[in-house]
């Protein structure tokens, strides 16, 4: 599942937080090492379309950083 799918579904199931994973690529789908996740709140009033923007804020936050980090860390 990937896209604006995933926010249908977490607003579909009532879930209560939903969030992003940075993680490493392999050659399974969603399976690499993770490297960081971060969690939201969300609310039942809320659209999946609300819910995707508050993911996309998480992302802009932590994804660069993240990366940067793994970078340093490695010596790429």
């Amino acid at each position: 599942m990937y896209g604006h799918h995933v926010h249908e579904k977490v607003k579909s199931c009532g879930e209560k937080e939903t969030g992003m994973t940075v993680h490493l690529v392999n050659e399974k789908f969603d399976d690499g090492k993770i490297l960081f996740q971060e969690k939201c709140n969300i609310t039942p009033e809320m659209t999946s379309e609300e819910i995707a923007s508050e993911v996309l804020k998480l992302e802009h936050k932590n994804y660069s950083r993240t990366i940067e980090e793994y970078i340093i860390k490695h010596g790429l």
